[in-house]
């Protein structure tokens, strides 16, 4: 193949030009309605007021959309209650005129909650005493005193079965603050008499056992059904989440675990609500705290927003079907990428920028290194040898150009946007599609350079992309995977929020978005987990706000998952952390997310990983769709999945939804003029649940064979057909999905 050398490369080394070049492009298609934030869904708290039992430090924190700053309550005890009403019963009562004396002058000071001022209590016919009544005749949980005086005093509390006597202070302890339990029986009023004159600094009730809750008063009543929150506290012996109206009549909607220290998200029927309270019951402890860091609130929907609205995916699922590879298939394991062609359609690479160069402002000679004489990093390196037996496998190759800033500082950036524009333009240059060889269909600036503060990373992302689409325009050239679910704090020095990392600037010369998601959801002790895919709350549906940011920023342009799947054991190798599932769960999710994924529209569905690692069995070791190479790369049941799916509707589409819902998922998949073919159902439970159950739906088609595919075997099991009748079809469908051919 004829290569053209469009740019040369020693005209590329005028920082002024690319500088000049890249703002004339970027500002000539500048989107005057870009919107970073397109995909957020905004909280019901944003803009709410806050209230608390208790001050602490920080109570604005709960709602500033930072997850990592908490609001720390005061102590109820040992005197933390006696400013709160609702707990203690008396506070002001003598201020308000509702305590009488042998005589005081200034019994507003015996319940005022200030310890440094004291009502005097003077002695009268032989007495010195002071009553405070309750508001109410009620049950109380503990009383408090503190006063001094030089004879016992005596502590009261006056019921309709007559005084009991709740102690008896001495003179040591005059000066103390002391609790005593409450008599069991409905108190009316607290007495303390002496038989000399005394001063009482501080009369209370502890109503009810210690809490601390927080108040969300979300201005007026809006429908709300989904609430996230971060707490986390060793004091608390249980938390619950409430909703009201009016602030009087609350509606509990979940009990918590107090020690959760998760982002939870509760989930209920939506309703209208004005307020939302998080309420923790703490132990009798001196100074027992409670921790908030985040409350938000949504509709049904949550934070994920609606889902999007059905259409005909534009690809078959052999198009969309990819794996995540690695350098290796062609050189070491000969049946590497041959094996892997069974399951999909394109491979991705982790192509390492420091395996190419040893400074990023070197520039890469791959003319030398297709000589055999390796790169400037590498001396053995050959990357045609390696992509052209992936190609001759029948494999697409999209490459993601691997850079950190724990591998190549930004120190070490004589000039990033230059140093990106000649990395871009040489790979596009020898690997490209039309002026290269044309082994690399798709380029990715960074595979997750999260490390890079965002200025820095879209210095990178301007350069690279455009030295890319300069050295040859067929190829696709997308940003590192980014998300459109969290933002960043302005300024952050790390993350992946779209909105922050790529602006009209750099997508002028970028053709595909990228995002990495994976199924995972918290349980109530705060563990994370893996999920169905359909579950609610799964991470995967940040997805959604992926597209919705698309949707709004660049309508036209495809959306790939460059990652995404399961951690399973399987094939004799076990699976070590809280998000793996079965060998079978992964199977099953594996199609089913698919299948939902591509009734979301999305164009590229890349599995993470092709195969378990060979000496970890944690997070990430064991997403493969084979066994490691301790297994010889032994197929595991995902893998015949995707092949059974791929042998019975390769090439087929996603049409449209029949059904989804707790009880099924039914879509219909057909050909590229949308003439259905087939019908596939499932339930929407775990991957374990081999139970069946009966739908029934109106279709207006026959039924010609069944098949479940769970990737027991490569081609599907068979399976029970549904029954027709009058139009009905009665479908029998479990965890499994069953895949119905249509007649024609």
């Amino acid at each position: 193949m004829i290569r053209i050398q469009v740019t040369p490369f020693h005209l590329l080394r005028k920082h002024a030009l690319i500088v000049s070049i890249l703002t004339l492009v970027g500002l000539s298609s500048a989107h005057a309605d870009w919107n970073p934030d397109a995909g957020l869904i905004s909280s019901l708290t944003q803009g709410a007021t806050l209230s608390a039992t208790s001050p602490g430090t920080n109570l604005t924190s709960i709602l500033d959309g930072n997850t990592d700053t908490s609001w720390q309550s005061g102590g109820c005890l040992p005197t933390g209650y006696i400013a709160r009403p609702e707990l203690n019963q008396i506070l002001g009562a003598c201020a308000a005129g509702r305590c009488t004396s042998s005589g005081s002058t200034n019994t507003q000071d015996a319940t005022d909650n200030n310890p440094y001022t004291g009502a005097y209590v003077p002695l009268n016919s032989g007495t010195a005493w002071i009553n405070v009544p309750l508001p109410k005749t009620r049950s109380l949980y503990q009383l408090g005193v503190r006063g001094f005086g030089n004879q016992p005093i005596v502590f009261e509390a006056v019921t309709a079965n007559g005084n009991k006597v709740v102690s008896t202070l001495t003179t040591a302890d005059n000066y103390q603050y002391r609790r005593f339990a409450a008599p069991s029986d409905p108190i009316v009023s607290l007495r303390v008499s002496s038989k000399d004159k005394f001063t009482l600094t501080e009369l209370s009730t502890l109503a009810d056992p210690c809490f601390e809750a927080v108040t969300v008063d979300l201005g007026s009543p809006v429908n709300v059904g989904w609430i996230q929150m971060k707490h986390w506290s060793p004091d608390a012996t249980s938390t619950t989440l409430s909703i009201s109206t009016d602030g009087q009549q609350w509606t509990q909607v979940a009990s918590l675990i107090p020690t959760s220290l998760s982002y939870q998200s509760t989930r209920f029927q939506e309703q209208l609500a004005r307020y939302i309270k998080v309420s923790h019951t703490v132990v009798e402890r001196d100074w027992a705290k409670v921790y908030m860091w985040e409350i938000a609130a949504y509709d049904a929907n949550g934070p994920y927003g609606a889902v999007p609205t059905p259409k005909q995916n534009v690809h078959t699922f052999a198009e969309l079907l990819g794996i995540n590879g690695i350098w290796g298939w062609g050189n070491s394991n000969p049946n590497g990428a041959v094996l892997y062609r069974q399951v999909a359609s394109h491979a991705r690479n982790y192509h390492s920028m420091s395996w190419d160069v040893k400074d990023p402002d070197h520039i890469p000679d791959y003319t030398a290194m297709s000589a055999g004489k390796g790169t400037e990093a590498q001396w053995w390196l050959n990357w045609d040898k390696e992509y052209a037996a992936w190609v001759k496998a029948g494999l697409q190759v999209e490459t993601s150009i691997q850079f950190t800033n724990r591998v190549f500082p930004i120190s070490v950036w004589d000039n990033p946007s230059l140093a990106g524009y000649n990395y871009g333009f040489a790979f596009a240059q020898h690997f490209g599609p039309s002026y290269g060889n044309g082994l690399v269909r798709a380029l990715e600036v960074g595979n997750e350079p999260w490390d890079y503060p965002a200025n820095f990373y879209k210095t990178i992302l301007g350069g690279m992309a455009a030295g890319a689409k300069m050295g040859d325009p067929a190829i696709k050239v997308m940003p590192g995977a980014l998300q459109a679910f969290k933002p960043e704090a302005v300024n952050a020095s790390s993350g992946n929020y779209i909105g922050a990392r790529l602006s009209p600037i750099e997508a002028v010369n970028i053709d595909v978005l990228n995002t990495h998601a994976y199924s995972y959801s918290y349980s109530a002790d705060g563990k994370r987990t893996a999920v169905p895919p359909e579950n609610a709350d799964s991470s995967l549906n940040e997805v959604r706000n992926f597209l919705r940011f698309r949707d709004v920023n660049l309508p036209t342009m495809p959306v790939y998952l460059t990652e995404w799947g399961w951690d399973s054991l399987g094939v004799g190798e076990s699976c070590n952390a809280t998000e793996c599932v079965s060998e079978r769960a992964q199977a099953l999710y594996g199609v089913r997310g698919a299948l939902i994924l591509s009734r979301f529209g999305l164009d590229r569905l890349t599995w993470f990983f092709y195969a378990n690692d060979a000496k970890c069995d944690t997070l990430y070791c064991r997403s493969g769709v084979t066994g490691s190479l301790n297994t010889g790369f032994a197929p595991k049941q995902s893998f015949r999945a995707f092949q059974a799916l791929l042998k019975n509707v390769g090439t087929q589409y996603f049409l449209k939804v029949l059904r989804e819902d707790s009880a099924a998922y039914v879509y219909v998949l057909g050909d590229k003029n949308g003439v259905a073919t087939h019908i596939v159902a499932w339930r929407p439970v775990s991957g374990d649940d081999t139970d069946v159950a009966q739908i029934t739906l109106p279709i207006n088609a026959l039924p010609a064979s069944a098949v479940i595919l769970s990737g027991v075997t490569l081609n599907g099991e068979p399976a029970v057909m549904p029954v027709v009748v009058d139009g009905l079809w009665t479908i029998p469908v479990s965890s499994a999905p069953l895949l119905v051919t249509l007649t024609r």
